[in-house]
């Protein structure tokens, strides 16, 4: 049966976002606290009744919580040093965040407020292979991060909806108003 195919594979994808997630985050955890707390942190969200439960099935909790993994990770780095890679990352995980869970709206404020207390530190925050020395500097980078996630998440969400204005694709399903 063709029904039962499609829901079988789009559990399979599900499934399979679930074991990136467990193995996103043991790298993650192995990268912060050693290999004990990689094999620990994969053990305890592998058997985690939620993760379980929620990995097959075709909703987006799971694809969320790996999306604002991944984001979290890039923020970190962001927050190391800007380079093109974390800032066009930072920009895309937010895009697919708000695409994936529309609760994710928040995201670009807390990314936005975690690059604000890094530029309020006293260290020096590399930007583009540049050392940012002034804190007002440091500041202006944050409005810039900013400006290019806000422009990722309208073309994300634009290209989500095939690039068009309209509200259906069908053109016999234009909007109508009521006369």
């Amino acid at each position: 049966d063709h029904g039962v195919a499609l829901i079988n594979r789009t559990r399979l994808v599900m499934t399979l976002i679930g074991v990136a997630l467990i193995l996103f985050t043991a790298g993650w955890a192995g990268r912060i606290a050693g290999s004990w707390a990689a094999v620990a942190a994969a053990a305890l969200l592998a058997l985690d009744p939620t993760v379980l439960a929620h990995a097959p099935l075709l909703k987006n909790d799971v694809p969320m919580a790996l999306v604002m993994l991944l984001t979290v990770i890039v923020t970190w780095r962001a927050g190391q040093s800007i380079t093109w890679a974390n800032a066009i990352g930072l920009a895309v995980l937010c895009g697919l965040a708000i695409n994936v869970k529309l609760s994710a709206v928040i995201l670009p404020g807390i990314v936005a407020m975690c690059l604000g207390v890094r530029a309020l530190m006293r260290e020096d925050w590399v930007v583009l292979g540049h050392k940012i020395k002034s804190r007002a500097a440091r500041l202006a980078v944050v409005p810039v991060m900013l400006l290019l996630i806000g422009g990722s998440i309208v073309l994300i969400t634009w290209s989500a909806y095939g690039f068009r204005f309209a509200p259906s694709s069908n053109p016999a399903l234009g909007f109508q108003p009521d006369e």
